[in-house]
């Protein structure tokens, strides 16, 4: 799914202390959830658009704890559109 920068930085100043379907309901379904069972921790990535080009691309990232409550946020540049 893809969402625009505004959404995003909406998201990433908005109230975290939700659940995972709390926050899927706000933005729908991640591209990809990632669980680190060590760390007790699960992390879900959506891609979203900074700017009009397809090379603003970024992925915004949703780390969840054991019991599925938001511990942290971030955005990075979108690791598909950087060459090797």
């Amino acid at each position: 799914i893809m969402f625009d920068s505004n959404q995003a930085k909406g998201l990433a100043s908005a109230s975290w202390l939700v659940t995972v379907g709390e926050r899927r309901a706000s933005i729908g379904k991640p591209m990809k959830v990632t669980t680190y069972d060590l760390k007790r921790e699960t992390h879900y990535d959506w891609r979203y658009l900074d700017g009009p080009n397809p090379g603003d691309s970024k992925i915004f990232t949703v780390v969840f704890d054991r019991d599925l409550r938001v511990m942290s946020t971030r955005s990075v540049r979108d690791p598909e559109i950087d060459p090797k």
